[in-house]
């Protein structure tokens, strides 16, 4: 039975190896599944009997880059200390940049990239007191916050947000 096990791990590993390499040639929507085996060296029933396309692969790899980043905040939330915190999700992200470049790369997110942009380019016309950073770290934030709204996976209403992010933003970023 742990052969068995091994075995589908290492499966798993190759053909997560083989996405990262045809990753780094063209765009998740261009790789089939003819592709993937190939490069993995592996046959196409072994691939069926883990995932059913290629985006799959991509998703259980965020899957365990959240499931490693849970683990390891576990302990350090329970200090309260938001400066621990902070830097235990700084150190996992570093740890782990190659896999998350690979996974944002790989994930469409063009619609939020306009998204953002263009409310950049509208805060830039105020008379702002912040620097770039804070334009950009405010600006994630939002966009952030509305994706996770309209997922359905915030504690709070749409106008209760709303009026959180103005008294934020306007105590970091207008002149008063």
């Amino acid at each position: 039975m742990k052969a068995v096990y091994r075995n589908s791990l290492r499966s798993k590993k190759l053909m997560q190896d083989a996405m990262i390499a045809l990753l780094k040639k063209k765009p998740l929507s261009e790789i089939s599944v003819t592709d993937l085996v190939k490069k993995a060296d592996i046959n196409r029933g072994t691939f069926y009997n883990h995932y059913n396309n290629p985006i799959d692969i991509i998703e259980e790899m965020k899957d365990e880059l959240v499931e490693k980043l849970s683990s390891g905040l576990n302990e350090v939330s329970k200090t309260g200390d938001v400066t621990l915190l902070l830097d235990a999700i700084s150190e996992h992200v570093k740890k782990n940049e190659n896999d998350y470049r690979i996974i944002v790369k790989a994930i469409p997110t063009s619609f939020v990239d306009n998204m953002k942009t263009q409310i950049i380019t509208q805060v830039k016309t105020f008379p702002v007191k912040t620097n770039p950073f804070t334009l950009y770290f405010i600006v994630n934030a939002i966009a952030g916050l509305y994706l996770d709204y309209l997922k359905g996976l915030l504690p709070f209403t749409f106008d209760q947000m709303t009026a959180e992010c103005k008294k934020i933003i306007i105590s970091l970023t207008f002149e008063e």
